[in-house]
Formats: C-alpha cells, sequence, structure tokens
C-alpha cells in the first residue's frame, strides 16, 4: 500500500514563493504540460536559494487551487 501525505521535508509556499510563481505564470500563460514545464524552469532559475525546488506539477496545482476572486470590499 502506498503511503500518503506529505513527503519528509516538504515545506508550505511562503508569500514571496507565491509571488513568483504568479509572475512567471502570468509571463507564460501555461495551458499545456510543456508550458507548465517552462514556468517551472523559470521559477527554479528565479527562486531564492533556500526555497525548495519545485516540480511542474506541484506548481501547477498550486497555481490551479489560488483563489480566483479577490477578498474584500
Amino acid at each position: 500500500m502506498a503511503r500518503r501525505g506529505r513527503r519528509p521535508g516538504y515545506h508550505n509556499y511562503s508569500t514571496n514563493e507565491l509571488m513568483l510563481l504568479c509572475t512567471v505564470a502570468d509571463k507564460h500563460k501555461p495551458l499545456g504540460r510543456n508550458m507548465w514545464e517552462a514556468v517551472a524552469l523559470e521559477y527554479n532559475s528565479r527562486r531564492s536559494r533556500n526555497w525548495l525546488e519545485r516540480d511542474y506539477d506541484s506548481l501547477r496545482r498550486k497555481f490551479q487551487n489560488l483563489p480566483r476572486d479577490p477578498v474584500g470590499n
């Protein structure tokens, strides 16, 4: 039976990581796998040294689960 849950050493995305993800995704406007691989390549090349390297699937899932509507009045 496969283990479920987080991988050891996994960390949540910080606010700065989310801002970088949104910036890179806005630049590429990814639709398919190849475009998400380009997002992952640029994200990982621009990330801070102390941030984890993220794969395209992790970035895609995180971006798709971000809220779409602005919060507030």
